[in-house]
This record gives structure tokens, sequence and C-alpha cells, in this order.
């Protein structure tokens, strides 16, 4: 099995200050809860850089390949920012990352 760092980062700049941390901590709390069913993709963290509207989500992913442990750290990532999405009312909008970094 191959362990695979991944970093993707989102910048969002029309969410005020408040509405991003909230976002962030139920980010983090989707990919905890993510993590107690599956542990292919681990060690979570959620950093924000409020004032440039930046987010960073890290997961240690293991897979059978490289490519296979980034397409399940994708996956999980998506997930959690669906779960965001919908929880925090912002269920229509999209965002994607402008960077994904694996190492």
């Amino acid at each position: 099995m191959i362990a695979v760092h991944v970093t993707s980062v989102y910048t969002l700049p029309g969410i005020d200050r408040d509405t991003l941390v909230e976002q962030c901590d139920v980010l983090q709390d989707a990919l905890m809860d993510l993590e107690a069913g599956d542990d292919s993709v681990t060690d979570s963290t959620v950093s924000v850089d409020l004032g440039q509207r930046r987010v960073e989500v890290e997961v240690l992913a293991i897979g059978s390949s490289p490519a296979d442990a980034v397409a399940k750290a994708h996956s999980r990532i998506q997930a959690a920012v669906s779960v965001m999405r919908f929880e925090t009312g912002f269920a229509e909008s999209r965002s994607e990352p402008v960077q994904m970094t694996a190492a």
C-alpha cells in the first residue's frame, strides 16, 4: 500500500469571515465523521487564512498506487465539502480546488 499526503486549496473571496469559520468547522467535522467509517483517508486538517479567504484541506490517503490514493483523497475531500455545503446552507454553491498537490 502507498501513502500519499494530499493538499487541496480553495479560495472563497465572496464569503464573510464568520461564515468562512463556520464552514471550516463543519468541514473538519465532516472529514472526521467520514474517517470514522473508512480509515483509508486519515489525518485531516483544515486551515484557513481569513484575510485571503483561502482554505487548505490536508489528508493522508492510502491506496494500492499513488493514483489510487490521490483519487481516494479527492473523493473524501469532495464528500466533506458536499456535507459542509448542505449543513451550512450553501448547497447550490460550487467551489473547486484552485490547487491540489500530492507528496
